[in-house]
Order: C-alpha cells, then sequence, then structure tokens
C-alpha cells in the first residue's frame, strides 16, 4: 500500500519513490555485467505499459542473463554489500532481498528476482531468446514515473507479450503454473486489454511462450482466458 506523505516525516521516501530508485540501482548492478538486463515485471510491468497507477506490494524482476551460474551470484555478492538490502533467498534461479528505507519511514520492500538464462543478452536487443529454445520474449522500454513527475526508463516484456502471459495462466492450461491465479491478475488482465493491442501479436507471442501447451490452438486457449475474465475468477 502507498504510503501518504502526511503520515512522514517530511524527509522521508514515499513507497513509489523508494521502488523507483531500487530499481534504478539494481539496473545499474544488473547492467554492470555485460551478459545481463533487468525486466521488470509484476505489478509495475502493468503500470508502465497502461500508464494507470496501481497499488504494489512488492518489487518483481527478471534478470535476462548469458550465463546465470556467474550472473547471479555477483549480483548478489555487490547487491548485499549495500547496507539496505537483506537477503532472504537464493536459489539456482533467483534472488529475494528485503529493502529498507533508508529513513526507516515503511516497512523494508520485499524485492524478487527471477534469473531467465538467453541466447543473448546485449544493450541492444528488444526480444530475448530463451536458451537452447525458440522460445522468444519482445519487450520494450518505457518510462516509470516517480512522485515529483521524474521519468526512469526500464525494460519491460511487450504489451502483446503479456497480454498472452496472463491470457495463458487465466485460462487453466499453462505448463508449469508457478501459482494460483489470483483475482489482482485477473485485474491486471482486464486492464491490459483496454490498450491498444493486435489479436494476431498476442496469439503469435503466445505460440513463442514457454507456458504455451503443445496441441491446443491459441485462439482458444485467449477465447478461454477472455471467457473466465469475464465471468470473475
Amino acid at each position: 500500500m502507498e504510503s501518504k506523505h502526511a503520515e512522514l516525516p517530511v524527509f522521508a521516501d514515499t513507497v513509489r519513490d523508494f521502488d523507483v530508485r531500487t530499481l534504478r540501482e539494481v539496473d545499474r548492478v544488473v547492467g554492470g555485467l555485460s551478459g545481463s538486463r533487468l525486466v521488470v515485471t509484476g505489478s509495475y510491468a502493468v503500470e508502465m505499459l497502461t500508464r494507470v497507477p496501481l497499488s504494489h506490494d512488492d518489487i518483481d524482476i527478471n534478470v535476462f542473463t548469458e550465463d546465470k551460474a556467474t550472473d547471479l551470484p555477483q549480483i548478489a555478492i555487490k547487491l548485499e554489500s549495500l547496507d539496505s538490502y537483506r537477503p532472504y533467498m537464493q536459489t539456482d534461479s533467483g534472488l529475494g532481498y528485503f529493502v529498507g528505507s533508508r529513513h526507516g519511514s515503511f516497512t523494508p520492500r520485499r524485492l524478487e528476482m527471477q534469473f531467465v538464462e538467453v541466447e543473448e543478452a546485449s544493450e541492444f536487443a528488444s526480444v530475448f531468446t530463451l536458451k537452447g529454445t525458440d522460445f522468444a520474449v519482445p519487450t520494450v522500454s518505457l518510462p516509470l514515473v516517480d512522485s515529483a513527475g521524474s521519468e526512469s526508463i526500464f525494460r519491460v516484456k511487450s504489451l502483446s507479450f503479456l497480454i498472452a502471459t496472463w491470457a495463458i495462466r487465466i485460462s487453466g492450461a499453462a505448463e508449469k503454473q508457478k501459482r494460483d491465479v489470483r483475482a489482482s491478475d485477473v485485474d491486471h488482465f482486464r486492464l491490459l486489454l483496454t490498450r491498444d493491442h493486435d489479436r494476431e501479436d498476442v496469439l503469435l507471442a503466445m505460440s513463442r511462450h514457454p507456458q504455451m501447451p503443445k496441441g491446443i490452438p491459441e485462439s482458444k486457449v485467449l477465447s478461454d482466458a477472455l471467457r473466465k475474465a469475464n465471468n470473475t475468477l
């Protein structure tokens, strides 16, 4: 939940400003490695794609990397050398931190990072191919605005890809579903659908998506998701 200015000392961070600064800090760490790129995911990605302000329970990031085994521990060492990052999780493909406000104005924020191996993670790439597969993830660079109206530019997955992702999950057909679908997921799916998008681009993204089940037409999975979203889960 967003903190209200009136409840904080004048020098304190708002949650949004703190999150934006955290993303910039982590982006610098990740971008300092030649084979890794930060991609904002979760509710912040939905906000950036729709320009609709949302509340955010945590900060979610993908790190597209050419070498997960090398880059993950290097990034962990760099982040843990900073005072405000307290680790609570480290796996072969993820890092989790509680990140504290410098002024202690609000509960430490949860930062979750999932590492995804790709064939090439160059600075200028916009489409990333998952290593050893034909799966492709298109990205775009968009601004995230802080409380003063200042913009910070980050990569996010494209609108079509994010719609495809939620369609596959909400349909119930997803391969390797990571968790149950939440009401907020459906809300975000509906919000994404209000933005100008091409159905054929969504279907193409679904066809190249790692969670798309084999043997089921993309159009059926999309229709099932739309029906479930309209009926409310």
